[in-house]
């Protein structure tokens, strides 16, 4: 299972063929994704720091479990759950992995995001395996 975390105000539907895609090669796994959805679209209100990021974790946890209920996803609430993100997604994935590293192992999948430059969530010593992929475009990587 991924949940995904969308960009700010980036409408859920924008990121229908790209994550369908990724379903379709991911031909070794059956991969459910369940796109998350926020009333003000912005995430960031539901996670500003890697301390403060339980109400992100719970819409979360409620996602895996209707997986669980609805999709045939095999897995429970810990197991076998990949974050993927966009953008200002991929900063609320960041603090999420990094304020609950024992829940979310399995792995962190951001687009045009990153984690943190240096500490604890740079990519040494980050808590999850961790794929960045840049998108020349979007200019979540263009640091100051």
């Amino acid at each position: 299972l991924m949940v995904y975390v969308p960009g700010g105000n980036v409408p859920n539907v924008n990121y229908t063929d790209t994550l369908r895609s990724i379903q379709r090669h991911a031909t070794d796994v059956q991969l459910t994704v369940a796109v998350l959805g926020f009333r003000s679209r912005l995430c960031i209100q539901l996670c500003p720091s890697s301390g403060a990021c339980f109400l992100l974790h719970n819409q979360v946890q409620d996602a895996i479990a209707q997986a669980v209920e609805e999709a045939g996803f095999g897995g429970s609430t810990s197991d076998d759950v990949l974050v993927g993100a966009h953008s200002l997604g991929g900063t609320c994935a960041n603090y999420l992995v990094q304020g609950y590293p024992d829940v979310y192992t399995h792995g962190l999948v951001l687009h045009g995001g990153y984690v943190d430059e240096a500490g604890d969530g740079s990519l040494p010593t980050f808590p999850s395996p961790t794929l960045l992929v840049g998108a020349e475009l979007d200019g979540g990587l263009a640091r100051p």
